[in-house]
């Protein structure tokens, strides 16, 4: 057995074998939106809840008799509470499964005959920063809201929710109080604590809401020479959906240039657009050669913008207009040639977005560059507490303390080669593609603020995985300066920064989602590895060694992986062998770029293809185990 995994594997690290064909269409399962909390007075009811899935799927109540699912349809989810006759309230869970795609879970809960009033959370904890906190709670009765504290105000009423204002707060410990929403008819009320962190607590980035963002512009109608067929047409290329795709006709039919036409209506100004590739882990349709053109209102002609390769790379591609278009009627995109299986290739599209910029915010005139990670020498504190927008002040006033997580948010990101172009020189699979792992963990609809240095021409985005799903997530282009991106699933995030081209090292700054940390076998050692576990909030971790990049399960590192430096050294030396063996040193082929080894949980045993090698999970417990690998 052993002799068999160290063998498969080796055979796996070097790419050079036939493998197991990955499927495109991956398994979804979610919520639409951000709500995980239903609620109920107690009286009953029921609520429509809307399913995004692409499976068949099943609801199940969690024992309660009281809550009961129906399936309307495969989009749709019906929950209905009984009345409830006692005096407390009542909860349970929801659980939505569906094969090979990780369960969701709702809560209901339920209020009691004794308030008639039920919050969607008992305790509440905010960031010294203060600032707005919302608070749903349903209500069959009249009640009035008691804030425990001077430092807590009662804004407003806003459909379900109760708004307040948290002042900011400056000492060293956490302070406590409790908010009391009283029924006017009397009875026992309901109680939310709010714990309010001290500058002494871990920092807790602050509410994104009002960092400006550029704007998304809604594209009217579209048009294309052709398509493969009507589930792959042109409108899929701005439906707001990164998972389905246009694509031209298969085979040798694809008809080049392929023309893909976008009409706006009543816009001022377009800054520029991104071109998003399909995000299914392919690469068949990826733009290469193209040409622009663009007609305003009014006119009937169209004015010639460029031409643009985007060399069939699977991350975003931004054209920046300049200068602006100004009242924009259509933009017209011929491309010329695209990447794919067969001798002509094919043009595919995940999403075509056009945008207008935001404003520069005044506030990047307190630091030293655009990944405003530092303050300018002079700055003080007053002036920091003045910036009119909360989560940059939190974070501002965290650097001018000495107490904000530089290290975890903030480094430099060395470019690589696109492994396209290695594959292509060594005619192997296409090596690792996550190599700048920013340690960063988010949640689905989650704001994430990301401040950006300038990487000159090149282009940069960011990846949002979820590996619980295979290998898959959604990629975000960056911008010099201030990013707001709103991600669409849940994981971790990595800088994707590729190019063929001499190119500095572009420093920035991840300003908000949560530290997970990674292992780099260059910066860190022995004494890292532990505590960099117990504090890892993700289900999966980085290991960056030279040559190979381990991404597995958390629980895994921590059950099977005493001593991680032992393991990524040999790792390492397996992949150098490997190169040894081919001929990658003697022709001076070596591609900078890692191996990545990723945890596959729908695989059957092991396999390789574009971008990584895949092992199941059950394997893992030889895999991280040193003297099995070495024996």
């Amino acid at each position: 057995m052993k002799q068999r995994l160290l063998h498969a594997f080796a055979l796996l690290l070097a790419g050079l074998v036939a493998c197991q064909q990955e499927k495109n269409d991956l398994p979804v399962l979610s919520i639409d939106g951000d709500r995980s909390v239903f609620l109920f007075t107690e009286q009953g009811g029921h609520e429509i809840v809307k399913i995004n899935s692409n499976v068949t799927w099943t609801a199940e109540a969690a024992g309660a008799s009281w809550c009961q699912t129906s399936k309307q349809n495969k989009a749709e989810l019906d929950i209905v509470v009984l009345q409830n006759i006692s005096l407390d309230d009542r909860e349970t869970k929801v659980t939505l499964s569906a094969r090979d795609v990780a369960s969701v879970e709702l809560t209901v809960r339920q209020a009691g005959a004794s308030s008639g009033i039920v919050l969607a959370m008992d305790t509440c904890r905010i960031p010294a920063i203060g600032g707005p906190l919302r608070v749903t709670i349903v209500a069959s009765v009249e009640y009035e809201v008691v804030p425990g504290a001077t430092w807590i105000t009662h804004r407003a009423k806003e459909g379900s929710e109760e708004i307040f204002d948290i002042e900011e707060y400056h000492d060293k410990l956490p302070r406590e109080t409790t908010v009391i929403f009283q029924s006017r008819e009397g009875g026992t009320g309901k109680s939310l604590v709010i714990i309010q962190s001290g500058r002494d607590a871990a920092y807790v980035p602050g509410d994104a809401s009002e960092i400006p963002g550029d704007l998304k512009i809604t594209v009217n109608g579209s048009s294309a020479s052709e398509a493969n067929s009507s589930s792959e047409r042109v409108e899929l290329s701005h439906d707001g959906n990164y998972g389905t795709i246009y694509h031209s006709r298969w085979g040798e039919a694809t008809s080049f240039p392929v023309t893909m036409t976008y009409t706006f209506s009543n816009v001022d100004r377009v800054d520029y657009l991104v071109y998003y590739p399909r995000q299914d882990g392919g690469s068949n349709g990826n733009f290469k050669a193209l040409k622009i053109y663009a007609r305003s209102a009014g006119s009937t002609t169209y004015t010639f913008l460029g031409d643009h390769d985007f060399n069939g790379v699977s991350t975003p591609s931004r054209v920046v207009f300049s200068p602006p278009l100004e009242s924009p009627a259509e933009v017209k995109i011929e491309v010329l040639s695209g990447a794919g299986d067969n001798v002509k290739g094919y043009v595919s599209c995940a999403e075509m977005e056009f945008y207008k910029r935001a404003d520069a915010p005044g506030f990047l005139d307190l630091f030293t560059d655009l990944t405003c990670s530092a303050l300018k020498p002079g700055v003080t504190l007053e002036q920091v507490q003045a910036i009119d927008n909360l989560f940059t002040r939190n974070m501002a006033v965290s650097i001018f303390h000495g107490d904000y997580p530089l290290d975890d948010r903030v480094r430099e990101y060395a470019p690589y080669p696109p492994p396209e172009t290695s594959a292509r020189l060594n005619k192997t699979k296409k090596y690792g593609l996550l190599d700048n792992a920013t340690g960063i963990s988010v949640a689905p609809g989650e704001e994430l603020v990301i401040f950006a240095g300038d990487p000159g021409e090149q282009e940069i985005s960011l990846r949002v995985m979820d590996f619980h799903n295979g290998y898959t997530g959604a990629s975000y282009p960056l911008s010099p300066g201030v990013n707001k991106i709103k991600v669409s699933n849940k994981g971790l995030v990595y800088i994707m920064y590729h190019t063929d081209n001499p190119a500095p090292p572009v420093k920035i700054h991840v300003a908000s989602g949560q530290v997970n940390g990674y292992f780099d076998r260059a910066k860190h050692d022995r004494a890292d590895w532990r505590p960099l576990l117990d504090r890892a909030v993700n289900q999966h971790f980085d290991v960056l060694g030279r040559k190979v990049h381990l991404l597995f399960p958390l629980a895994r590192f921590k059950a099977h992986c005493p001593d991680i430096v032992e393991l990524v050294d040999l790792y390492d030396r397996i992949v150098e062998l490997e190169q040894e063996f081919v001929g990658f040193q003697k022709y001076n082929r070596v591609p900078p770029n890692r191996v990545m080894l990723l945890v596959a949980y729908n695989d059957t045993y092991m396999s390789a293809t574009d971008y990584r090698t895949n092992y199941n999970d059950y394997t893992l417990a030889e895999l991280l185990d040193v003297g099995r690998v070495a024996t």
